[in-house]
Parts: C-alpha cells; structure tokens; sequence
C-alpha cells in the first residue's frame, strides 16, 4: 500500500506550498524499507484517515501540523536504533523550512513527532491528538491488532524471542498502568476499553 499522493498535495496546500512530487517519492520510498513491517505506508495512511475521523468530532487547532507530524512522524526507522523520532523530526524541518513553512509551524511539527516517542504525558490538545491518533492500532479490531503484534515482532526479528517477550510485555503493561491510554475523550470513549482488551490478549499470547 503506498502514500497517497492525493493526500500529499492537498497537506502542501494545507501548509501554503507548491506540492513537491520528490519529496513525496522520498517519503514513499522510506515507507516501503525492507526493515519495515509495521512502520510502512499503511500505518501512515490509517493515522491520516483516524486524523479525518477526530476532525470529524471535534474542533483542533493546529490541523496541518498534526497531518505533516503524522506525514514524518516514522519517515526514519530502524528498530535497532533509539534515535528515530528525532532523525524523522529532522527530516520534517529541513523540508518544511526549505519550502518556506513559518517557524511557528515548523517547531509545532517538531514537538508532536517528537511526542511520538511516548514518554511524559502529552500537554495540549494538540499534542494529545497526535499522541492518541499514533496509539490508535492499540484499540483496532482483534484482527488487526492481532497483525500488528505480528508485524512489531517481524520487524524485531533480530532480538532473541525470551527477550523479546520481556521487553514487549513491559511495554504494553506500561500501557495498562497509564489511567488512560487515550487523553482525549473521543479516543477514550471509543477505544479504551478494546485497548485494554487487545492488550491483555497480547501479554497472555507472549507469556511463555
């Protein structure tokens, strides 16, 4: 599945530029890496469609930013390194600045990339909805989260799998301790409770 390029043009008309066809090229062939199983074109697409649906409810501030955050947000990845959201964070501003976005915007999109690394509570509705919307395949259907646990371990094949089981049940026990996994309610109304389903699930399938 690869980017939209639809949806490319039309977040270049959103930041008040003239639609750069390279860069979209560079940012679709990131997005098919042959490291990336999760990571790809298709989580891209389903943040895109899930920011839709939150606009679709509410009112947000800060509407490009969040859909050029979301653009870049995994442009850099590769699971053995720890520096991805700030690479990708990078790679956002250099673009943004050389097609001539304001700094104001450009330091939005750097902060809600950045948010995606998913350490402190985000602050602001703004950088809650980017934080929710990049959560959103933890509330997905069974189904799909079920692939997406798939995926994750794919593109983690190199850890040893008792390792593996460790660090990815923290991590998602990580989650369940959180009051809320979703800040907003509209995330929160709608997915928490499959989250925390889906979760569970998933900690009982990599429990040896």
């Amino acid at each position: 599945m690869p980017l939209d390029a639809q949806r490319w043009n039309k977040l270049c008309d959103m930041l008040g530029i003239a639609p750069d066809s390279e860069e979209f090229t560079h940012l679709d062939t990131a997005y098919a890496e042959k490291q990336r199983a999760y990571h790809t074109a298709r989580h891209i697409n389903e943040c895109l469609h899930k920011l839709d649906w939150a606009m679709s409810q509410q009112e947000f501030e800060g509407h490009a930013a969040v859909a050029a955050a979301l653009w870049y947000h995994d442009a850099v990845y590769e699971p053995t390194r720890h520096d991805n959201e700030a690479k990708s964070a990078d790679w956002a501003i250099r673009f943004l600045q050389g097609a001539g976005v304001n700094q104001e915007c450009c330091s939005l999109v750097h902060s809600l990339i950045m948010e995606t690394s998913h350490g402190d509570s985000p602050e602001g509705e703004t950088h809650q909805l980017m934080v929710d919307i990049d959560l959103s395949i933890l509330g997905s259907s069974p189904e799909r989260f079920a692939k997406f646990e798939q995926e994750i371990r794919q593109e983690y094949s190199w850890v040893p799998l008792p390792v593996y089981q460790q660090r990815r049940t923290e991590l998602l026990r990580f989650f369940l301790a959180k009051p809320r996994i979703y800040c907003l309610d509209i995330f929160h109304d709608s997915q928490e409770v499959q989250a925390r389903h889906n979760i569970w699930q998933a900690i009982a399938t990599l429990t040896p």
